[in-house]
């Protein structure tokens, strides 16, 4: 991998500087919710049933002998973040065309994440993405990511509650926050969402490379998929209310345009108040 230039700490970062200003609410919400409860009634489960799916080989512990590349930018992230732990979190690898890294707990806390990540992305990219997984660490969201694993992949709690994909939405905005300011870059963070939505990266590299060229790119594509609903709004709505009861994230297009909004106008400030830390 190419080298990048040192990144920017922020020495003594509070989550509360950056976490979703409708993230605490829709957590208080979910705990005390038919679904908060139904959750905390099969977590001890789920919790085995995740232990013994790493020690059966489904997932693979990754070592730094194997890939230092990425323990020297799991190691700067957490450099970054201010992330305090005396040891980095363990990253195990399974072989899945998904876009993202979670933190699971069994007994421990460690990362998860799939091969073709790393595959696919570049160095920015995978700033980002590890960022995300240290934020959800770092924020508490360990227990609901691992369990929106299991909803996200069987059929054990059904179909997710609203409740819980509330709370997950506004969770997953606060890390996607922590993601940017670990890569501190607009554009390596766009191309990982775009990516998501079904645009590669070495095709989003040809369309913007500054962060300006990113959020002006990121800004169209979110006005025309806008406009576009806007010609159909009866299949627009039938298909977002499909989504939103049927997948356990928002819609890729609401969590660009949430980080988008954050980028232009709390970012600056962020990066203001840490930089010389």
């Amino acid at each position: 991998m190419k080298m990048m230039s040192r990144k920017m700490a922020f020495r003594g970062l509070q989550v509360s500087d950056f976490i979703h200003s409708q993230e605490l609410a829709a957590k208080d919400s979910l705990v005390n919710s038919p679904a908060g409860k139904k959750f905390v009634k099969t977590f001890g489960d789920l919790n085995l049933k995740l232990y013994k799916t790493i020690t059966e080989g489904t997932y693979v512990r990754l070592h730094s002998q194997a890939a230092p590349s990425l323990f020297r930018i799991l190691k700067d992230v957490c450099r970054i973040l201010d992330y305090r732990e005396t040891e980095l979190p363990e990253i195990y690898v399974y072989h899945a065309m998904d876009h993202t890294a979670r933190p699971c707990s069994a007994d421990h806390t460690y990362i998860v994440m799939a091969d073709y990540v790393l595959q696919s992305y570049d160095e920015d990219m995978l700033y980002y993405i590890l960022g995300n997984a240290v934020t959800m660490i770092l924020a508490g969201h360990v227990k609901m990511t691992t369990a929106a694993a299991y909803m996200g992949a069987s059929r054990l709690l059904l179909l997710p509650q609203l409740e819980f994909k509330r709370y997950l939405h506004f969770a997953d905005a606060t890390s996607d926050r922590g993601g940017l300011l670990a890569c501190q870059s607009f554009a390596a963070a766009a191309r990982c969402h775009l990516f998501e939505l079904g645009l590669p990266p070495a095709e989003s590299r040809k369309l913007f490379s500054t962060d300006e060229q990113a959020a002006a790119f990121v800004t169209q594509y979110i006005k025309e998929a806008e406009s576009g609903g806007q010609k159909n709004n009866l299949m627009t709505d039938l298909a977002a209310k499909w989504i939103r009861a049927n997948y356990i994230e928002a819609p890729g297009e609401e969590m660009l345009k949430d980080l988008l909004d954050w980028y232009q106008t709390e970012y600056p400030t962020l990066i203001q108040k840490y930089r010389g830390t």
